[in-house]
């Protein structure tokens, strides 16, 4: 289910956009990966917005029965710190999209500026079926960006 999860995220970027109040800034969207080389660790990002704000919205997905914990907390920080030498002058915009609630942990730590229920997302859907991004460059589940193009051309561009 946690793909599945992920999918449907993907393929409601323009909502989150909305949720996150940036609907109205120009960005490319899509997840991030880049494998392990000698000299650097690798990461995989589930959802990260390129803004041409110059800030990285970077986003974590959790689908469980369970609460997310804290833990999840090193795990973005783990994604950061791979992402921050290639990111340049960016800011960065953690947030967390999960199936349900989250421990009272983690939501006291205010680690993330955001963190979107699947309930919010969905509801959030029906209200903006009717609208669709023109700003998502998303091509389906399999794309994902790679390390050369999100260090070069994708991080450079904007």
């Amino acid at each position: 289910m946690g793909l599945a999860f992920e999918y449907l995220c993907l393929q409601h970027t323009n909502i989150i956009s909305r949720i996150l109040g940036f609907s109205g800034v120009d960005y490319t969207v899509g997840p991030y990966f880049s494998p392990t080389h000698k000299d650097r660790a690798g990461v995989q990002v589930d959802l990260v917005f390129i803004r041409a704000d110059h800030v990285l919205t970077v986003c974590e997905m959790k689908y469980s029965r369970r609460p997310a914990g804290v833990e999840v907390i090193a795990e973005m920080e783990k994604k950061i710190s791979v992402l921050e030498p290639i990111a340049g002058h960016r800011t960065f915009q953690r947030v967390l999209i999960v199936r349900d609630k989250v421990s009272q942990q983690l939501a006291r730590s205010s680690y993330f500026y955001r963190i979107i229920e699947a309930r919010e997302l969905l509801a959030n859907r029906n209200q903006w079926k009717l609208i669709t991004s023109r700003r998502s460059a998303y091509s389906g589940p399999r794309a994902l960006f790679r390390a050369a193009e999100f260090g070069g051309q994708l991080l450079g561009s904007l």
